[in-house]
């Protein structure tokens, strides 16, 4: 894919120039779909919280399982009736199944999404608050995310002095104002350094 050099591919932006191209793909089948496609069926693992309670809820089910067998065999043992045993024993199961768990988990989540929105960090799964206690470090790409992906100059270091350059982005909007004792006039060596700047950016 690399060394495709007469390629041009959906979801980027041509800057400038002239040319005719001929598509050989659409949709789903271009390389932004192949992205999208892995995205779509990437599987989505259990935090440690969620395996945690599987587990817990299929030891729960199996002791539940063994213990109704054990007190099912001694009744009939005893001589009870079949079915009076069978109804003791389901009330069994059903009284070791905890109902209230779910809800308590919830609860405990949502009160740490709570903390954690409380110190600007929102959570946009509930079971995400349990994996995130364990973290020690957090690396990130915020290229393009939370910036706008526009190189900007907001000072200006010479040996004449610092100057502020105001303006956002790419707009042709803004000036150059001196700061800390820089003259106030524009010396040779930031206008070198700007004539520089502008031939160097395209």
């Amino acid at each position: 894919l690399a060394e495709r050099r007469n390629m041009v591919y959906r979801g980027t932006a041509v800057v400038y120039g002239r040319g005719e191209a001929l598509i050989v793909a659409t949709g789903m089948d271009t390389e932004l779909g192949a992205v999208a496609t892995m995205l779509q069926t990437a599987e989505e693992t259990a935090t440690p919280l969620q395996r945690r309670l599987a587990e817990l809820g299929k030891t729960l089910a199996l002791w539940a399982f063994v213990l109704c067998a054990v007190i099912l065999g001694m009744g009939l043992a005893r001589g009870e009736p079949l079915q009076e045993m069978l109804i003791t024993a389901v009330a069994l199961a059903v009284a070791a199944i905890p109902e209230g768990l779910p809800t308590v988990v919830t609860i405990a989540l949502a009160l740490g999404a709570r903390r954690m929105a409380a110190r600007n960090a929102l959570v946009r799964s509930l079971p995400a608050v349990e994996g995130l206690g364990a973290v020690t470090v957090i690396c990130s790409d915020k290229t393009g995310t939370l910036t706008r992906n526009e190189m900007t100059v907001t000072n200006i270091v010479t040996d004449s002095g610092a100057w502020k350059v105001t303006g956002v982005g790419c707009l042709p909007e803004g000036e150059v104002k001196p700061t800390d004792g820089a003259p106030p006039e524009i010396p040779e060596s930031l206008r070198r350094l700007l004539v520089a700047g502008v031939l160097c950016n395209d």
